[in-house]
């Protein structure tokens, strides 16, 4: 997948290629039990520490021992809304949770000095998940919008020429192909959810101006 060209990178990441195909593998036969087994411990882990990070309370003592002593205005938060400051990065705050990770047998790997691989980058894709959270959010509801309209029919007297902020990479492929729905121009190689939205609100637009010159005859 060339990612660099998606709309949504921020859920197109490697961090989440698992946890966003693992299942469909696993409808199609693919993922033994064994690795399935694993990929919902995995899963488990993530979401034991996620809650953890949103229930934890940040103190003053643990601030210090972090390194973040000198941040300001932390009085009331979590460690995960401090997580979603860039200069706090996630292992420092582990390090000053570790009696509340050893209470946790799915998390008790996460209190060693010395973090496993596995564990790191899992907790990394917390932090991640945490910091980007409202961007992420935002993006999942440009993709509901975008499958809602797939079913959308596109006239024929659509004019891609006429649609303000449409590249002409864009008004090239569509005029060469002249899909009939939102969904097949969603299929059209290069065709963005971008632009796919602009020829979905130009619909209306252009719908509403013929309309209107109808009127006016």
């Amino acid at each position: 997948m060339f990612t660099s060209r998606a709309e949504f990178r921020l859920h197109l990441r490697i961090d989440n290629a698992d946890r966003r195909l693992t299942p469909h593998g696993r409808r199609l036969g693919l993922i033994g039990d064994e690795a399935w087994a694993e990929y919902e411990l995995k899963q488990a882990r993530m979401a034991a520490l996620t809650f953890l990070l949103t229930t934890g309370k940040v103190d003053a003592e643990g601030l210090a021992a972090a390194g973040f002593g000198e941040l300001t205005a932390t009085a009331g938060l979590t460690w995960a809304q401090l997580l979603k400051r860039p200069e706090v990065g996630i292992e420092p705050v582990l390090s000053v949770m570790r009696e509340s990770l050893c209470q946790d047998p799915l998390l008790a790997e996460l209190a060693a000095d010395s973090l496993p691989s596995v564990m790191r980058n899992e907790a990394r894709a917390v932090e991640t998940e945490i910091k980007f959270a409202g961007y992420l959010e935002q993006q999942k509801k440009s993709i509901e919008k975008l499958k809602a309209a797939e079913a959308m029919a596109i006239p024929e007297w659509i004019e891609y020429g006429a649609i303000s902020g449409l590249s002409r990479e864009m008004r090239e492929k569509l005029e060469r192909v002249r899909p009939i729905t939102i969904g097949q121009a969603s299929r059209i190689p290069g065709v963005t959810p971008a632009a796919l939205s602009l020829v979905h609100v130009s619909i209306r637009v252009q719908a509403a101006k013929r309309l209107a010159s109808q009127d006016v005859r």
